[in-house]
């Protein structure tokens, strides 16, 4: 249902429906008392579960890989970028922060021959600046926050929490495609 929303935004949007461009990145969300698998970010300072998802330069979700919070980027990385290019077979080029260098660009080339462009904040700046393709992602994890049940990891087990954020960006997808729709009909 996510993948047929988002191919009919798209188009909606006046864009190709297969994505060839899209962002990766990941966020930290506490967990909740029910257990399962969970880790602690030390850079986030968090206890509980990240996100790793890959969005298209609209922001709407490709892929989400959910693991404990302790896993790292470029660990989890690969995953998700594989189930993204399942999931849109067009995928050619994705943007992430620093911590999507070194050898996760090689991998994502050869074995995915997607090209993995770091996108850094410019030296010496300070506070909130947002940045070229990535400010998508960031405004997506907005989106998903709306819904209540993701500020908080409540799941127990992983595969619940990423589905969870299918439902999530699959109800935004269909307000906004029933939004555009309404505007277009007046």
């Amino acid at each position: 249902m996510t993948d047929t929303l988002r191919r009919k935004l798209r188009v909606e949007l006046g864009r190709n429906a297969e994505p060839t461009a899209g962002v990766i990145h990941s966020q930290s969300v506490q967990s909740g008392p029910c257990g399962g698998a969970v880790g602690y970010d030390a850079a986030k300072k968090i206890k509980g579960r990240k996100r790793h998802v890959v969005v298209d330069t609209e922001g709407l979700l490709i892929s989400v890989t959910v693991t404990p919070a302790n896993v790292q980027d470029p660990t989890a990385a690969p995953t998700a970028l594989d189930e993204a290019k399942d999931t849109a077979p067009q995928l050619r080029h994705v943007c992430g922060d620093g911590r999507y260098g070194g050898k996760f660009v090689d991998w994502a080339k050869q074995s995915l021959n997607i090209t993995v462009e770091v996108v850094s904040r410019p030296s010496g700046s300070k506070g909130f600046i947002p940045l070229p393709r990535r400010w998508a992602i960031e405004r997506t994890f907005g989106w998903m926050i709306w819904c209540r049940r993701l500020a908080r990891d409540w799941e127990r087990a992983s595969w619940s929490a990423a589905a969870w954020v299918l439902i999530a960006t699959s109800s935004h997808m269909a307000h906004k495609l029933a939004k555009y729709q309404r505007w277009q009909a007046a």
